[in-house]
C-alpha cells in the first residue's frame, strides 16, 4: 500500500524533501524561479557546453562573485557536477535516486540499478532545455569508467594502503595522483594531495587567480616515498 501510494505521487509529480535547489524558491508546496540563481544555473550549463570543465567553471563563478544556494561565494567542482547532472533543471523529476532495501532499518542507499527509477515531467518551469541537458549528459559520460560487468562507475579507488589510511590534518582523505612516469621502465611515482583541495583549489592556485583563501586547507602535497620511508623506520623500530 505504501509503494502503491508512492507511485501515484510519482505520477502526479509530487515534490519530496525541503532542501534548497539552486535556481528556485519554495512557494508553499511549489518551486518558483529565482531569477538571480536561475541565471547562475544557466551560466553553469552554458560554460560547460562551451567546453569548460567543472574546475574552470568553479573559478569563473567565484571570480564573478556568484552565490551558491546557501548564499556562499566559495564553490566546489562536486557541487557544479551535481547541478549538471540534475534533470530537475530541464523540467524532469527523477524518483528513487535512493531506496530503502530493509524496511526494519529504514537506511537509504544510492540506487545503482537495483530498483527501477521513475522520471516524470514536472510542473515547474525549467531553466535549460531537454536537448541541452541531454547534450551535457553525453559530454559527462566521456569521463565515466566502464567495467567488464557492464556497470558504470566513476574513477575507481586506487588499491593502495595509503589511499585507504592517510588523512589530511583538516580531516579529509588524501588523493593520490601520478607525478612522474619513467619513459624507460614505465615505473610511476605518486604524490598525495588533500582531497578537499581538488574541489576548492589549492592556496597557490586560488592566490594566483585572485580568489579568497579563507577556510581553504593549506596542507602541501608530498610524495609517496616519504610515507614509505617513515613506515619502514617505524616498523623496524
Amino acid at each position: 500500500r505504501v509503494k502503491a501510494g508512492q507511485k501515484i505521487s510519482f505520477m502526479n509529480g509530487v515534490l519530496y524533501g525541503n532542501g534548497n535547489i539552486l535556481g528556485y524558491d519554495r512557494d508553499g508546496k511549489e518551486l518558483v524561479i529565482n531569477k538571480e540563481q536561475a541565471d547562475t544555473v544557466r551560466h553553469i550549463f552554458d560554460l560547460y557546453l562551451q567546453g569548460n570543465g567543472s574546475r574552470k567553471i568553479q573559478f569563473t563563478l567565484e571570480q564573478e562573485g556568484r552565490k551558491t544556494a546557501l548564499g556562499k561565494t566559495n564553490w566546489s567542482a562536486s557541487v557544479i557536477l551535481r547541478i549538471l547532472k540534475n534533470p530537475f533543471y530541464c523540467g524532469r523529476i527523477e524518483y528513487r535516486k535512493q531506496y530503502v532495501p530493509d524496511y526494519l532499518t529504514q537506511k537509504k542507499i544510492n540506487n545503482k540499478g537495483e530498483v527501477e527509477r521513475i522520471t516524470v515531467k514536472g510542473k515547474h518551469q525549467p531553466i535549460v532545455t531537454e536537448e541541452e541537458f541531454d547534450k551535457v549528459q553525453e559530454m559527462l559520460k566521456s569521463s565515466i569508467v566502464k567495467k567488464n560487468d557492464g556497470k558504470t562507475y566513476g574513477k575507481p579507488l586506487a588499491d593502495n594502503v595509503w589511499v585507504r589510511k592517510v588523512k589530511c590534518k583538516c580531516g579529509h582523505t588524501m588523493n593520490r595522483r601520478i607525478n612522474y612516469v619513467s619513459k624507460t621502465t614505465g615505473n610511476k611515482t605518486y604524490t598525495f594531495q588533500c582531497y578537499d583541495q581538488l574541489h576548492t583549489g589549492s592556496i597557490a592556485t586560488r592566490t594566483k587567480k585572485g580568489l579568497s583563501t579563507d577556510g581553504i586547507c593549506d596542507n602541501k602535497s608530498f610524495p609517496q616515498w616519504k610515507l614509505e620511508v617513515q613506515a619502514d623506520f617505524i616498523f623496524r623500530n
